[in-house]
């Protein structure tokens, strides 16, 4: 059985607090990152599987959490942060997404499986169009 293998992070955004940024990445098991000329903060996951939203609370719970919704909370007023993972499973599948996140809370979402929806639309032969999976 193959293991799946994932990549992610984010690209460079100013912060309220770089305090509760940091604390945002270590309950998220996220690897900070700083841009010292701009005092811009990004983020790497440390997960073989990308973003993972679960975190342990104090009592060693697991809890679901709102990663973009506490994260849009933390942006400085008119930033975007730009997230981004994908992965393969030995190549048989392959996925991924990007998300905008609005400092103003506005959330939008890419997915690497859009594409069938949109190549229907640019083709006579809809029904045809096959997976790139097997």
């Amino acid at each position: 059985m193959a293991n799946y293998e994932g990549w992610a992070r984010s690209n460079y955004f100013k912060v309220k607090s770089v305090s509760e940024f940091v604390e945002y990445c270590g309950r998220y098991n996220l690897e900070e990152m700083k841009e010292e000329e701009t005092e811009r903060v990004g983020f790497t996951a440390n997960s073989e599987y990308g973003f993972d939203s679960t975190y342990q609370n104090e009592d060693g719970d697991d809890v679901e959490g709102d990663m973009n919704e506490e994260l849009a909370a933390l942006l400085a007023d008119g930033e975007i942060a730009i997230l981004m993972s994908v992965g393969h499973e030995k190549l048989r599948y392959v996925s991924g997404h990007a998300i905008a996140i609005s400092s103003d809370g506005t959330v939008k979402i890419i997915r690497l499986g859009d594409i069938y929806d949109i190549a229907k639309t640019v083709t006579t032969r809809p029904d045809d169009i096959t997976a790139a999976e097997y």
